[in-house]
Order: C-alpha cells, then structure tokens, then sequence
C-alpha cells in the first residue's frame, strides 16, 4: 500500500511538474518568437534604411560628379565669360547663337548621361545663360538670349533628334525656372535635398572657374565665372526602384506631408497607412540643417502576426504530444522506482542508526539477491553495490595519494633547501651590491659586496635607511624610488651616484625587485647595484671626443668655404668677360670643380645643421606631384648623361610635412641612386598605404648586402668607395636624409639586394586638409641694380670678389675689413644695403657690425650676412638675429635674389 502511494505521489508530481513547465515554456516561447519576429523586422527595416542611405549617396555623387564634368569641361569658363560680355553688344548675332547652342548641346548631353530631370547654367551674375529639363521622351533643351532684352530660346526635342537653328523657338518664360538665380551664387560645391513641384529631389550646385580678363589691368586672372545646378528627383521610379531591391515598401514624404515629429536621425518605430499597421524606419532629409521631408521604409506588421500564431500553433501541438509521452513515462517510471526502494531505505536507516558492519552486510546480501531479478529492482541493486565497491576503491587510492604527496612534499623541501643555499651562495659571492628593504625603507639584509663598500661594514648598513646610511641627496631618491615599488608593486631601475668608503663617489645602476608573499602583497623589495663607474667615465670622454669633432668640422667648413666662395665669386666675373673658346672651356672645367668642392661643403653645412637641431620645420600639407617634377628637372640631365633611365610615376597624394625638408631628403636619395646606379635607371613613385603615403625611390644599380644595411646611413660611411673618391661624395647623404626623417617623425627604410638594386621608402602621413598652394613669382636677373652697397669682410680675396661682382651688377660699392673701418667710410658713403661676413677680426661679428651701423644711420638700414661657419652656437646665434643668412660659397644669382629682397625696391629694368 505504501509503495502503491509512493508510485501515485511520483507520477502526480511528474504530471503536474511537467504542465508548470509546458505552460512557462509556451509564455517564454511565445515571447521570445514574437521579440525575434520584431527584431528581424527592426534588423529588416535597418538593412533596407543602409540601402536607401547608399543609394542616396551613390546619386549625389553621380550627380555631383556629373556637374563637375560639365563645370570643369575645356572652354567652359571662358564661353560663359564670352557670352556674358558680349551678349547685348552689337557683333556677329550668329557666332553667339552659334556659342549658346553648342553650350546648350553639351548641358543635353551631360544631362542625358547623368540622367537628371534639369541642368542650369549661370553666369557669374546670377543670370541663366543655358538649361536642360528632361521629362521622359521628351528634352526642353535651350539658353536665354539678351538682345536686346532676357528671352528664352528653347526648343522640344524628342528621342534622338538634335538641336538646330529650325526647331528653337522663342519664348517669355518656361514653367519651373527664371532668369536669374536669384540670390548670391555659392562659391562652394555642394549638394542637399530639396522640393521641387511637391516633389522630393536632390539638387547640386558646382563653381565654374575659368580665366578671365581683368578691365582695370587687362592682364588673366582665375575667378569665378558662372554656376552648374543639377537636379534629380525622387520620384516613382526611385521609389519602385528601392521597393524592387529591398524587401519593403518604401514612401517618401515632404515636410509638409508629415504627421509625426521630425526625427532627428534614422529610427525604427509603428505606424498605420491606408489603414495597415506597419513598422517603419525614418530617414530623415536636409537642406543644410533644415529638415525638409523624409523617406519610410515600411514592413507590414500583419505579416508578423501570421508567422507568430503559425508558429505558436505548431508549438502547441508539439506540447501536447510531449505532455502525453511524459504521462506515459512517469507512469512507467514511478512504478519502476517504487518496489526497490523498501531494502534501500533500511540500508540507510541502518546507515543512520549506526548499525555495525555486519548488520549492514546482511542487508547487502540481501541487495545482492535482488540484483539477480531481471527487473528494475536488480539495475538499482547492481547500480548501489557498484557505487559501494567503487567508493571503497576510491577511499584507498585518496590514501595512496595522500602517502605519495607526503612523500614528495619532503622532496620539495629538500630541493628548495638546496635551491636556497645555492642562491644565497651566488648573493653572497656576487660582485654586485644586494640589499633587502622593508616597508620602513630599512636595510634587513646586505650581501658582502654592499659592505665591502661602506665605511664600517655591514653592521653599519643594516637597520638604516639610505639617508641615514651612507645619507647625501641622492639618497632620497633611492627611498623615494622604494617607496613606489611598495606602492605600485612595480619593479624599477634608474641610476644613482652615491658616497661610498673613503669618499669615493660610485656610479650605480640601481634594480628594484618587489618580493611578494603567498596572497601576492609586497612584503619586501630587493635592491640590486652594479657599479658603472667606468662605464661614465667611458661615455663623458665619448661626448668630449664628438664635441671635439663637431668642432673641427665646423672650424674646417668655415675655412674652406672662405676660399671656395670668393672663388665663386670671381669665376662668375670672369664668366662676362671675352674668352676664347679654349679659355671658355676650361673656366667651364673650373666652374665645375668648384661646384663639386661647394655641394661637398653643403652637405657638411646640412649634416652640421641637422646635428646642432638648428633647422626648424615647417609642417604644412602639399601636393607630391610638383616636388616629383621638380626633382626629375634636377637630375635627368646627370641620368642620361650615365645613360640611365629616370622614370617618375604620376601621383595626386597630398601629404603633410616640410616640403623643403622632404625635397632635401628626396635630392639625397635620388642623388644616391644615381651616383651608383652603373646601368639600367631608376624610378621615383608614391602610393598610397592606409593613412600613410610611401615616397619610393627604385634603382637598378650595385645593391647592399644584408650585412651592411645597418651601417648605410652612418656619416661619412661609404661602401663602395675605399679609395675615398671625392666626386662619388662624401658619404654624408643617406646620413642627412636619415636624419632630417628623424626629426620629421617619419620612416626612412631600406630594402636591397646585391647586384640587382635598391629601393628607399620614405613613409609620409597623408593630409586631411586642403594643400596649401604657393604661387612662384619668377624672378628675372635685371642687368643694373642702381644701389649703394657696403661689403664687409676680413678676407681680401673674398672682399674683392664681391666687390666686383656688385660693380657688374651696376652698384656702387666700398669695402671695409673691420667694423672701425666700416664705421669710418658711412661718413662720405651712405649706403642703401650691408653685406657682411659673420665672423670678423678679433672675434668680432658681423651681428655687431650692423648693430654698430644702424645705430648711426637709422634701425631700418638693410642687411645681409654671410657665413661660413658650421659651429653650432654661432648657427643659433646667426638664426635667431632676424637679419637673412646666407651660407658660403653662395652663387651670384643667390646673392643677386637676397640683395633685391633686402631692398625692398625693384632693380632698374634696363
């Protein structure tokens, strides 16, 4: 009876569990399926609304495009300039209708291929000069006349006809556009969304600039001339269009049509039209800020409800069917369990009782019996004594394992123990100084390395902090920089110079190790110094060896330079004067030699320039394409004379950075592939990376070794010249270029192979902006400068080369040595200009010459100076004054352009 009872509880529970959990099942379901019918048609609507947005942005740069073709099409400018000067003059009638149909053909046909409802065209007052307005198969097509007063000229042409003289027809106005504009023309292209008719449309508007005679001068300028407008409405065939490809309905409605709040972005929300429920996705359209309408992106909600209750259906009848197959089992399966169920519970009320071992192995026996039955009473008897057998297995293995982990737990101690004694061991024999600080900065152990070195040993390190022992203001570094290890649990390393025995002053190079219990807390920190005495010493004579030599470079460029350029100066002179052809042919074999020796010494002035960080960017963004022209004008001449092949690659990346040091980093790296490039050529391209441009220069010539990549762009290092060949360079170009792409925070790289050739990347960051365009003014060499001109210079030869070089200019000139002798000619020579070197006699300036100058004749008194030191401080100096700085040797048309600047006034154009 009592299992009887037991069996009827089971299955009741079973059933009644069983409905709870159908009946919660088909609530979450039928929650679930109706929030993932909602989100499929949100994910719907938000597929079709990217669509729509794509689509629409596709269309304005067509069309946008579109007007840009025609805006920028050849001759475009000048025939609108043409016709608004000479419309309402009295000349040749039928050469401007001539211009205005062939302007109203081409506005036919850019319309026609970008297939647009209208194109207009004004000039640069507002005034409409040609239209197109297409609808359908039929094109009005035609420009506004003005003589002698504003007419429409239009003519109707269908699919396939021209416009000619026969079919225009005048007329007083045409349906849908004006005369004129209308209000001032945009300066700007641009495109937005517009009504027009009741009609949701995107319309562009686009600058015609073109070249233009200015009345008041008579000379060309670039302005704008006139104005594109296009426009392309969405109509029913967008409409029917977006449906086709998007499983939704799609309605366009103006501002003026909208019922509900204007959205201020793309949302998802409910709506009815026409008496359907719908969910929409709102698209909302600008004209500049104003929101002038917007497009719905609709899916029927009845569709939703079909497919929820078809689902639901089908969901109710598979919980019908498992609602009767889990009767069926509990019925089963309760009667199954019930009959065991009376021997189990005496075992384990026996169990509870505390029945001795042999009363429960009676009741065992009697489950051993049971097991035979071919019921479920024998599975649960088998099942129970294979779980007391296995537990009984189990509880000897756990002892087995708790005997081996004891033993290798002593193991473990032992190998530590010995780990320990080694590591102690290896402390107390290194040579580096260990010490162990607690949370009070206090010394708890020290190695004998650390009391070796201080006065008194370890007895008088341990228990003192560092500023109490060996103390000195360093000290409160080194506590400080323990203190943040306890902090932060971070390890450190910096270097200290502290007080050890006898005084003697010790570099260190300090680690600090936190030392951590088994909850991970800082508990300690380990301090470990490595003397680095000598290692100081060894880099201050470093630093006073390249002091040493920066200095006798730049000692050595100024006194060449001297010579150099006075040699300039009078090769120049002698360049105006009557020669024979073999005299003109060895000036032409000197003049070479010294511009060789003068870039030697420009490239030691830019490598001296760059190491004394006196050159200053200039970061803007630019076009690389005219640096690309510019730089093949350069060299071309030097590769065909090598009979190479120089190549540059069309580009229209605009970067941002120095152009002057990015021109200055690409001559080296042309110049370099040139000069050892033996045949084949070399190309110059840029292209573009991600948000980056590569400026690459490709050669053909020797090629580097894996093994000497490295070494490349060191100073006056040179691979492939041992017999140190002056006219192969100085070796300082890679250098420079390296350098200045430093500075910049740009990558140089090189990629090389032997006998096949080079290829240098010079990694710029592409701009944002617009460039910024420099117009060049091209300057003439005049034959007289009419100015007075006082040279001052300590070299006799370089003072007289000036001075004659001025005189052949047509100044009048006088020259002084010193600034006693300079002050003393002012007296009967007033001069218009100064030109003086920079280092004078008796360590004098040319920065006081000028000073002492201006004080007698006037703040405002021009000047120049000269140099041709490389020293670093004299650089600065120099720079900083404010006065132009030329950099010896100079080339007379250098001085000629610097000298006219400095004037102020234009030469005498004779």
């Amino acid at each position: 009876m009592k299992i009887t009872r037991l069996r009827n509880k089971l299955l009741l529970s079973a059933v009644a569990i069983s409905l709870l959990v159908a009946t919660a099942s088909m609530l979450v379901v039928s929650w679930v399926i109706n929030r993932q019918y909602l989100g499929q048609s949100q994910a719907l609507l938000g597929k079709a609304t990217n669509i729509i947005n794509d689509h629409l942005h596709d269309r304005q740069q067509d069309i946008l495009a579109a007007s840009r073709q025609l805006a920028t099409q050849k001759n475009l400018g000048s025939t609108i300039w043409y016709l608004s000067q000479y419309a309402q003059a009295s000349i040749d009638r039928d050469t401007l209708l001539l211009t205005y149909r062939h302007l109203a053909e081409d506005t036919q046909k850019i319309g026609q291929a970008a297939k647009v409802s209208r194109i207009l065209i004004y000039d640069a007052a507002g005034g409409l000069v040609s239209f197109a307005l297409f609808d359908g198969g039929i094109t009005r097509v035609g420009f506004v006349g003005h003589h002698p007063a504003p007419v429409f000229q239009l003519a109707a042409l269908r699919e396939g006809e021209e416009l000619n003289r026969k079919n225009l027809r005048k007329a007083d106005s045409v349906a849908g556009i004006g005369f004129a504009f209308g209000a001032r023309l945009p300066q700007q292209e641009g495109v937005h969304y517009t009504i027009i008719d009741g009609v949701m449309a995107i319309k562009s508007h686009v600058p015609i600039i073109g070249n233009a005679f200015d009345p008041n001068t008579g000379n060309p300028v670039i302005k704008q001339l006139g104005l594109v407008v296009m426009v392309q409405p969405l109509d029913g065939n967008f409409v029917e269009h977006l449906s086709q490809i998007n499983d939704t309905k799609i309605n366009i409605l103006p501002q003026a049509n909208m019922a509900a709040p204007s959205p201020a972005s793309a949302q998802f929300d409910e709506t009815t039209l026409d008496g359907a429920d719908y969910y929409r996705s709102m698209i909302p359209l600008y004209n500049g800020e104003q929101m002038i309408g917007c497009i719905d992106a609709l899916h029927s909600k009845e569709i939703v409800r079909n497919n929820i209750r078809e689902m639901m259906q089908i969901l109710g009848q598979i919980a019908a069917v498992s609602l009767l197959l889990i009767f069926v089992l509990a019925w089963y399966f309760a009667t199954s369990i019930s009959r065991p169920l009376t021997v189990l519970s005496r075992i384990f009320r026996g169990v509870a009782g505390g029945q001795q071992n042999g009363t429960l192995s009676a009741e065992l026996g009697l489950l051993e019996k049971e097991k035979l039955r071919h019921d479920e009473l024998g599975d649960l008897a088998q099942s129970f004594i294979a779980m007391d057998r296995a537990i009984n297995q189990k509880i000897g293995q756990i002892n087995e394992i708790n005997a081996s982990l004891e033993q290798k737990i002593e193991e473990r101690t032992a190998a530590l123990a010995a780990s320990e004694k080694d590591t102690r061991t290896l402390i107390e024999n290194s040579p580096d100084t260990v010490a162990r600080y607690d949370r009070d900065c206090r010394r708890i152990y020290v190695n004998p390395a650390f009391a070796a070195l201080a006065e008194g040993g370890a007895e008088a390190l341990l228990g003192k902090t560092p500023m109490e022992f060996p103390g000195g203001d360093n000290m409160e570094i080194y506590e400080a920089e323990i203190g943040k290890v306890f902090a932060t649990g971070e390890n450190a390393q910096f270097e200290l110079k502290w007080q050890g025995k006898d005084n003697k002053e010790i570099c260190s190079h300090i680690r600090l190790t936190a030392e951590r219990d088994l909850t991970g807390a800082v508990v300690t920190v380990l301090g470990v110094g490595r003397d680095i005495t000598e290692l100081n010493e060894y880099r201050t004579e470093q630093n006073r060896k390249g002091m040493a030599q920066t200095r006798f470079l730049a000692a050595a460029g100024h006194d060449l330079r001297q010579p150099i350029h006075a040699q300039g100066l009078f090769l120049d002179v002698l360049s105006h004067t009557e020669l024979n052809k073999r005299q003109r042919k060895l000036l032409d074999h000197i003049s070479a030699a010294c511009d060789a020796t003068a870039e030697m010494i420009n490239t030691l002035l830019d490598f001296s320039r760059i190491e004394t960080g006196a050159i200053e960017p200039r970061v803007q963004s630019f076009r690389l394409q005219p640096l690309l022209n510019k730089i093949e004008r350069e060299f071309e001449q030097q590769a065909d004379a090598k009979h190479l092949a120089y190549r540059s690659r069309e580009t229209d990346l605009v970067v941002r950075s120095d152009p002057m040091l990015v021109e200055l980093i690409l001559r080296n790296l042309v110049s370099n592939a040139i000069r050892y490039t033996a045949k084949g050529g070399l190309l110059v391209a840029a292209r573009k990376r991600g948000d980056t441009a590569l400026l690459e220069v490709w050669d053909t010539g020797i090629g580097i070794s894996p093994k000497h990549l490295h070494v490349v762009f060191l100073e006056f290092h040179q691979l492939d010249n041992p017999e140190r060949d002056r006219r192969k360079g100085l070796g300082l170009g890679l250098s420079i270029a390296d350098g200045l792409a430093r500075m910049l925070g740009h990558s140089l790289s090189l990629v090389s192979a032997p006998q096949r050739g080079s290829v240098f990347r010079l990694r710029l960051p592409i701009a944002v902006e617009a460039p910024v365009e420099v117009l060049r003014l091209a300057q003439h060499k005049t034959q007289t400068l009419q100015a007075r001109v006082l040279v001052i210079e300590d070299d006799e030869a370089v003072r007289v080369g000036m001075l004659h070089l001025l005189r052949d200019w047509g100044c009048a000139c006088e020259g002084a040595e010193s600034i006693e002798q300079a002050l003393a000619a002012v007296g009967a020579f007033k001069p218009d200009a100064v030109i003086s070197d920079y280092r004078l006699r008796e360590q004098r300036t040319g920065l006081e010459a000028i000073a002492a100058l201006r004080e007698l004749l006037g703040a405002n008194l021009p000047a120049l100076l000269i140099t041709g030191d490389t020293a670093p401080d004299r650089l600065r100096e120099a720079q900083s004054s404010g006065i132009p700085l030329l950099h010896k040797p100079i080339s007379p048309d250098q001085l000629y352009r610097e000298l006219v600047k400095v004037l102020k006034t234009p030469p005498d154009q004779n």
